[in-house]
């Protein structure tokens, strides 16, 4: 039962973490309207999108490693790496969000945007910060500033609330920041400064954040793309619903990354583990489901109840294919994900010029769900075409 506890800690701190991501958004949401609200709503998505497109590929680069190679001066890189690519992140969404068409540039929508990009590139730059943690079984400590980061930044946003003062968002970056940094020198501390650094360590990080970058690319490049060409306004029904959906993404993205080191010393089926996530997906998307169509009648003006249950028919799938990716870089295959990711991204990016010229209030949604398709099909056939070599091999 104890271990049990410990392995769900991670998940369960994560998903507290989303929730008040979801309370952040209801109270921008309350404390806004027009075109402040279409900015803050539709930046405060191009923020997670782009937390997503620079991970730096820093924290599965370090899951993967064995522990003797683990030191000061490795989780160093990996940490500078990820802070340099998250703060350009957050800089091109917050300037593709201001300089959208109908943005609102009023001092305390642009204020509260800018607290927000400095709040995600810190919480981002957190995942790396405690890899160690989890690369050493310390299920629990992984969690920990996720629970410290709920207990500091819930009483701010509620003082915004009951306030109704907007501005008061703006401090939500003071713990973000905080807690980054104390979370990297609590980690930092125990490892070996005497661990030698690899040969082209910086290209070596890269090749796993490249391709994770470009497998965010093919889910983000709908609202990315449709951001900078059809403006805020057009596109604020779809900034809601990827801001709803895509907290849930925690879930599948931290049982994932539990799931590296493990798969490094034992064998799973990766037809079984696609199935087992791509299950919760299936019942988290038909709940969501349920709700948004109970309570139609109590959302802002911005929801669009048609794009958000399209955006819903991708969980199930997306779910299912972190346990792929988290397949392919516990054996070792970074390369095959590399390829698969590539490969759906070109997909996507033509998908997408199509939608913009055709319909793209209903069809860049729609871009959503086959590209999770595009991704399931190319990277099991790349991953089951390296099984069999290997078996031909042995």
């Amino acid at each position: 039962m104890r271990g049990r506890t410990r392995l769900a800690a991670p998940v369960l701190a994560a998903g507290g973490t989303r929730l008040l991501q979801l309370f952040l958004l209801f109270v921008l949401i309350q404390l806004s309207s027009g075109t402040a609200q279409n900015t803050l709503v539709t930046g405060f998505a191009l923020l997670s999108s782009f937390a997503i497109f620079t991970d730096s590929g820093g924290s599965n680069y370090l899951l993967q490693l064995d522990e003797g190679r683990l030191g000061r001066r490795v989780f160093a890189r990996a940490m500078g790496l990820h802070v340099l690519l998250a703060v350009a992140g957050g800089a091109a969404a917050s300037a593709i969000t201001l300089n959208a068409r109908g943005a609102s540039h009023d001092a305390a929508v642009v204020t509260v945007l800018l607290a927000l990009a400095v709040a995600q590139t810190a919480e981002s730059t957190m995942r790396t910060a405690r890899a160690p943690s989890l690369h050493g079984g310390r299920d629990v400590a992984y969690a920990l500033p996720d629970l410290v980061l709920i207990g500091l930044k819930g009483p701010l946003v509620l003082v915004a609330l009951v306030t109704g003062v907007l501005p008061v968002l703006a401090f939500v970056a003071i713990p973000s920041l905080v807690l980054g940094t104390v979370t990297y020198l609590i980690n930092r501390r125990p490892l070996r400064r005497d661990v030698p650094v690899q040969r082209k360590l910086t290209l070596t990080i890269l090749e796993y954040g490249v391709s994770g970058s470009l497998s965010s690319f093919y889910s983000q490049a709908p609202l990315v793309l449709g951001t900078a060409v059809l403006g805020v306004s057009m596109m604020a029904p779809l900034a809601l619903a990827f801001r709803i959906v895509q907290p849930l993404e925690i879930l599948p993205a931290t049982v994932s990354q539990q799931l590296i080191p493990r798969l490094r010393r034992r064998r799973f089926a990766p037809v079984r583990v696609w199935a087992w996530f791509a299950m919760t997906g299936l019942v988290i998307a038909a709940v969501l489901a349920l709700l948004a169509v109970g309570f139609s009648d109590a959302v802002p003006a911005s929801f669009d109840l048609v794009v958000f249950l399209v955006i819903l028919t991708s969980v199930p799938v997306k779910f299912g294919n972190y346990a792929l990716v988290a397949t392919a870089i516990g054996h070792g295959l970074v390369r095959s994900r590399l390829v698969a990711a590539a490969v759906v991204g070109v997909m996507t990016l033509a998908a997408v010029a199509a939608a913009l010229v055709w319909a793209p209030s209903t069809a860049l949604p729609a871009v959503t769900v086959a590209s999770e398709l595009f991704l399931l099909v190319t990277l099991s056939g790349l991953l089951h075409r390296r099984t069999e070599t290997a078996k031909v091999i042995a």
